[in-house]
Formats: C-alpha cells, sequence, structure tokens
C-alpha cells in the first residue's frame, strides 16, 4: 500500500509537472512579463504574503495564464502609447519644417523689388476722402495705382489666409513682417471700410485686417 501511494504521488506529480510545463515555458520565454509580474501579483492579491515562487508553486496553469496574458496586454498599450507619441512628434516636426519652407517662399517674394516698389509706393500716397482717392488712383483714373496696389493688398490678404488656417506660423510672419503689414493697415483701413460700406461687401480685405490684429496682439 505503501508502494502504491508513493507510487500514486509520483504519478499525480508527473501529470502536475506536464501541466505546468507550457506555463512555464510562456514564463522564462517573456522576460518582460517576469519583471512585471511581481508587480501584477500584488495588485490582485494585495495582503497576500505568499512569495512569487510559492503563488506559483500553488496557482494552477489557468491562472497563471491569465496573468500572463493580463500582462501582455499591459505592455502592448504601453507599447502603443510611447509609439502614437513618437509618430505625433514626427508629424509636429514635419509640419513646422513645411511651414518654415513656406513662409521662405512668401519671404522670397516679399523681398522682391517690383513688391516692395509697390508697397513703398503706395505709403507715399495722399488723399483727402474715398471719393479723392479714387479721383487719383482708381481703376479707371490709374490703373497702374490701381492693380499695383492690388498686388499688395491680395498678397497680405493671402497671408492673413495662412495664418487663419494655421497654415502658417504666425510667429514667423510676426518677427519678420509685422511692421509692413500694421503700416500697411493703418493706411489702408479708411478706403477698406468706406469701400465694404459703399459696395454692401463686409468681406473686403477681411484677412488683411485679421493678420493686423494678429500682429497688434503679436499673435495671442
Amino acid at each position: 500500500m505503501v508502494n502504491g501511494s508513493s507510487q500514486a504521488r509520483s504519478g499525480i506529480t508527473s501529470i502536475q509537472r506536464e501541466r505546468f510545463s507550457p506555463a512555464r515555458a510562456a514564463w522564462n520565454s517573456n522576460s518582460i512579463s517576469h519583471l512585471l509580474f511581481p508587480v501584477v501579483v500584488k495588485k490582485i492579491f494585495p495582503s497576500s504574503k505568499l512569495t512569487l515562487h510559492g503563488l506559483i508553486g500553488l496557482a494552477d496553469v489557468q491562472t497563471i495564464s491569465v496573468v500572463i496574458a493580463a500582462v501582455s496586454l499591459v505592455i502592448g498599450v504601453i507599447n502603443s502609447i510611447i509609439t502614437s507619441r513618437s509618430a505625433e512628434r514626427t508629424r509636429k516636426m514635419e509640419l513646422e519644417t513645411r511651414q518654415a519652407q513656406l513662409f521662405m517662399q512668401i519671404y522670397d517674394h516679399f523681398n522682391k523689388p517690383e513688391f516692395f516698389d509697390s508697397f513703398t509706393d503706395f505709403l507715399t500716397w495722399k488723399w483727402k476722402d474715398y471719393d479723392d482717392f479714387l479721383a487719383k488712383y482708381g481703376r479707371k483714373a490709374n490703373p497702374k495705382a490701381w492693380y499695383s496696389l492690388g498686388s499688395v493688398g491680395a498678397f497680405f490678404e493671402g497671408i492673413g489666409v495662412l495664418v487663419h488656417r494655421k497654415l502658417l506660423d504666425v510667429g514667423l510672419v510676426s518677427q519678420l513682417m509685422s511692421r509692413h503689414i500694421i503700416m500697411f493697415w493703418k493706411k489702408m483701413q479708411p478706403i477698406t471700410k468706406e469701400m465694404r460700406r459703399r459696395l454692401e461687401v463686409p468681406e473686403i480685405d477681411r484677412m488683411t485686417e485679421y493678420l493686423y490684429h494678429e500682429m497688434v496682439t503679436g499673435g495671442k
């Protein structure tokens, strides 16, 4: 009977070892899970005084598999978060690079003699009121001056659209063009507002006005 009992216990131990070996293999193959396992065990069994090896000895294969799966899930989530943040930083850097390239193309046009001549010439214009402005620089009275002003106005209007849609960094524009934008709008504002009133088109030079306020407030 003693020998029979010993053989029975030996058989049971052998079966348990065979049942436990897949979980043991999974456990040994995942070094990260091995490191995080005690933490997970402590969260699941906060009042337990069992050691790691003692717990493994008592737990069945199903419990060990569930815990390992939970640890793997946590690791997957952490890895996903890290990857997402890295991709976000990369996208931000790419956006800043594209905005800088776009701004330099615009700034090159801004520094061309033709544009700068038109801009500085406009600053010398003098008029008493809206009617006097049209008589001196209107499309019929002075086509060259009219279209020259139109090219300058369209330039600043375009920058206003890009800044408003956040396709162009307002900080770059402010640092290199704020003085010119402010001077242009201060001189052009009375004409634009009267033009809006007479033509009943409130959208005239709206983005230039927006850009002016962005320059005055420093983009805040």
